[in-house]
């Protein structure tokens, strides 16, 4: 809520085309954005690629050539919130997680599994998890064996791979493979639909 002498804050949302049943039926998401004032900018594929593509699925950076709805006053949140503000979130769930395993764990390793599109969450919530492990290290206190593991959802696991390397770099880390999570490979020997289901294993884990 905001106060009659504040300006009203912007949300300006860049998208590929919308499906027809969602322009004239949105749902969900959509609505309530809408509802809160959300303004879509429609793009189509060729500029939404030039802008918001390449191998790494974008950057961190807003585009040199997209205008800011308030210069010097905007803030730019790439797609699936890649970049370094979305930290304290995980850092949040870092901390709930590892408070829930204290007391249920029995000492056990955990793997926590998230689906993966830009693979955001699961890289800074694999960053939260090592640093507070470091931290405890540090203080001669045991550290718990707690791994994200990822499935990609957009793209393979090198895609997902490449995504979560640059993401990394971008709030400051090495992009060692050793510190980001494990991926879940998608099987190449076996076909989509039900000869995958019989085979009882969508999924090898990654390198």
């Amino acid at each position: 809520n905001e106060s009659a002498d504040e300006p009203q804050k912007r949300f300006v949302y860049y998208t590929k085309p919308l499906p027809r049943y969602l322009r004239k039926n949105p749902n969900g998401n959509l609505l309530r954005a809408l509802a809160l004032g959300m303004e879509i900018r429609t793009l189509s594929h060729d500029e939404y690629s030039r802008l918001f593509g390449g191998l790494h699925g974008g950057s961190s950076l807003a585009p040199a050539d997209l205008g800011p709805p308030v210069p010097g006053k905007s803030l730019w949140v790439p797609q699936g919130g890649a970049c370094g503000i979305a930290k304290p979130g995980s850092d949040v769930l870092a901390n709930e997680i590892i408070d829930y395993w204290t007391l249920y764990g029995k000492g056990m390793p955990l793997a926590v599994c998230l689906p993966g599109g830009t693979c955001t969450t699961a890289l800074l919530l694999q960053r939260s998890l090592n640093a507070i492990m470091d931290k405890r290290r540090k203080q001669n206190e045991k550290a718990m064996d707690i791994r994200v593991v990822v499935i990609p959802c957009v793209g393979d696991d090198e895609y997902a791979t490449r995504q979560m390397i640059s993401l990394d770099k971008a709030v400051g880390g090495t992009g060692r493979i050793e510190d980001l999570p494990w991926i879940l490979k998608p099987r190449t020997d076996v076909e989509y639909g039900s000869a995958r289901r019989r085979s009882r294993g969508y999924f090898t884990f990654g390198q």
